[in-house]
């Protein structure tokens, strides 16, 4: 749930930066519960987040997007219905 309230700050090629207050309001939690969760995805490699001085956290998300990538790759979409076509050149 995180991830989706991070991409709601994702407006460009720049990383978001809501605060964990922000982030708690709007999911229901505490702060601590949400620093946690963001730790776990930085553990798993998911997210990296960027401390800054006297601002909010950014948070960087490349890792997530790559290992989408890498998943997409090796589980590629299966042919839509209207895009197949069949071949009836055999039967002619």
């Amino acid at each position: 749930m995180l991830i989706v309230h991070l991409m709601q700050h994702k407006w460009d090629a720049k990383a978001p930066y809501p605060g964990f207050e922000t982030l708690a309001k709007r999911m229901g939690m505490t702060s601590t519960a949400v620093r946690n969760h963001a730790r776990s995805l930085e553990k798993k490699g998911y997210l990296k987040r960027e401390p800054r001085v006297s601002q909010t956290n950014r948070f960087h998300l490349d890792g997530l997007f790559r290992k989408l990538e890498a998943y997409i790759e090796a589980h590629p979409p299966k042919q839509k219905r209207s895009e197949f076509k069949l071949d009836l050149s055999a039967f002619e």
